[in-house]
C-alpha cells in the first residue's frame, strides 16, 4: 500500500509537468507559422510571409539600416521580385522539402537580383552565383554547350545542399551558414577562431568578416522584411500564384531553341530565361537533355514535337551552317553583337574563346551563331 501511494503521489507530481513539455513548440518550430492547410490558396508571397523562420534576425540595427535604405528604392525591389516569377514556386518547394526556411527562396535577389545569366567579375554564374569549383563539387557539368551553374533546376539544387552543409557546420546557425555560403566556410571559421583566442563572441554580427560578407546577410533580411511587409513600404508585388510555373521536358535530340519556341508557342526570350544552361541556342548535341517549359505548354509542345508536319522546322542544322562572322566596330559591346545576330553573350564567349565578355577592340573579327 505505501508502495502504491507513493507511486501515485509521483505520479501526481510529475503530470502537469509532462503535459506542459507535450504542449511546447519543437525546437526550431516557428509558432507564427500560419496554418499549412490553408497554404494552397495563398499567393507565392503570402506563403513566404507565413513560413517565414528567420524574421527574429530582423531587428539588428545592421538590418534595420538596408530596411530604410531599401524602402527608399521600391522601384529596384520591384524589378526584382518581377524577375523571380518563373523560378519561386519551384525553389519554395524544394526548401519546403529539405526543411529549410521559406525565405531562402529570396536569396537571389541579393545573389544575382534573380537573372539567370548573371556571371560575377570572380566567375560566379546563374541566379544563385555559383562559383566553378563549387560546381564541381556538386556535379554541375560545364562544357562548351553547357553550364550546369545557370541551370535552374540543378542549381537550385546544388545550391540548397551547399546551404544544408553550411547549416550543418556552423551548428545550426543560419546566419554564420549565410556569412559562409558567401565568403566561404573556411574563412568564417578562421574569423571564429580568432575571436574565440580574445574571448569575443563568435556570432555572426561579431565577427570581422570582409564587408561584402558583413553587408550580405543583412541585406537579404532586409528584402526579406520589406517583402513580408510591403504594404507598409508601398511596394506593388507582382501577382505570383502558389503554383508550378514549368515543367520539365526530356529531349532525344539536339533541338535549336528557336524551333523549340515556335513549337511551344512562347517567345524566344521566354524559354531562354527558363534554359539559361545553353551557351549556344541549341541543346547539346548526341545527348539526352531536358528544357523547361511553361507547365501549360508542355502538352502542346509534345503534339507538335511528335508531329510529322513540324519535322523540318524542328531539325537542328549542323552548326557550321549557322556559323557567321562580325568585324567589331568602335562602340559596340558583346551585348549590342549578340542582339544583332539573336545569338547569347555566352555563345560568343564559347566560340571564340574569349578570356572576357567584356573585352573585345575594333576590328576584332568574332564568330557568331545565327
Amino acid at each position: 500500500m505505501l508502495v502504491q501511494r507513493l507511486a501515485k503521489n509521483i505520479l501526481a507530481l510529475f503530470l502537469p509537468i509532462v503535459i506542459f513539455f507535450s504542449y511546447m513548440p519543437t525546437a526550431g518550430a516557428n509558432i507564427n507559422k500560419k496554418p499549412r492547410a490553408n497554404i494552397s490558396s495563398y499567393s507565392i508571397w503570402e506563403r513566404i510571409a507565413a513560413e517565414a523562420e528567420l524574421n527574429h534576425l530582423h531587428k539588428h540595427p545592421h538590418v534595420k539600416h538596408y530596411i530604410t535604405k531599401y524602402s527608399k528604392d521600391i522601384v529596384h525591389i520591384n524589378s526584382i521580385t518581377t524577375h523571380a516569377e518563373p523560378y519561386l514556386y519551384y525553389i519554395i518547394e524544394e526548401l519546403e522539402k529539405k526543411g529549410m526556411p521559406v525565405e531562402l527562396a529570396l536569396l537571389p535577389m541579393v545573389e544575382s537580383a534573380y537573372k539567370p545569366f548573371a556571371i560575377s567579375n570572380a566567375d560566379a554564374a546563374g541566379i544563385w552565383q555559383i562559383q566553378s569549383y563549387t560546381g564541381q563539387f556538386y556535379d554541375l557539368y560545364q562544357d562548351k554547350w553547357y553550364d550546369g551553374r545557370k541551370d535552374i533546376k540543378k542549381a537550385t539544387n546544388a545550391a540548397l545542399k551547399h546551404l544544408q552543409a553550411l547549416h550543418k557546420r556552423f551548428a545550426g546557425d543560419w546566419a554564420l551558414a549565410l556569412a559562409g555560403y558567401n565568403a566561404g566556410g573556411g574563412r568564417v571559421n578562421q574569423c571564429i577562431n580568432k575571436n574565440i583566442k580574445k574571448g569575443h563572441a563568435t556570432d555572426y554580427w561579431s565577427l570581422s568578416l570582409p564587408k561584402e560578407t558583413m553587408d550580405f546577410v543583412p541585406k537579404f533580411l532586409a528584402i526579406s522584411h520589406i517583402i513580408q511587409h510591403h504594404e507598409r513600404y508601398n511596394l506593388k508585388l507582382p501577382q505570383i500564384s502558389n503554383k508550378p510555373y514549368f515543367a520539365t521536358l526530356n529531349i532525344n535530340e539536339q533541338i535549336d531553341l528557336h524551333a523549340a519556341a515556335n513549337l511551344a508557342d512562347i517567345t524566344f526570350e521566354e524559354i531562354r530565361r527558363l534554359n539559361p544552361a545553353y551557351k549556344t541556342n541549341y541543346t547539346r548535341p548526341q545527348k539526352i537533355d531536358t528544357i523547361l517549359l511553361p507547365i501549360q505548354k508542355i502538352n502542346s509542345f509534345r503534339q507538335a514535337l511528335n508531329n510529322p508536319a513540324t519535322s523540318k522546322i524542328k531539325r537542328v542544322k549542323s552548326i557550321t551552317e549557322h556559323e557567321k562572322f562580325h568585324t567589331v566596330k568602335i562602340g559596340e559591346t558583346l551585348c549590342i553583337i549578340a542582339k544583332k545576330y539573336n545569338t547569347t553573350i555566352d555563345a560568343i564567349v564559347t566560340n571564340n574563346q574569349l578570356k572576357s565578355a567584356h573585352i573585345i577592340f575594333d576590328g576584332q573579327r568574332i564568330k557568331v551563331s545565327n
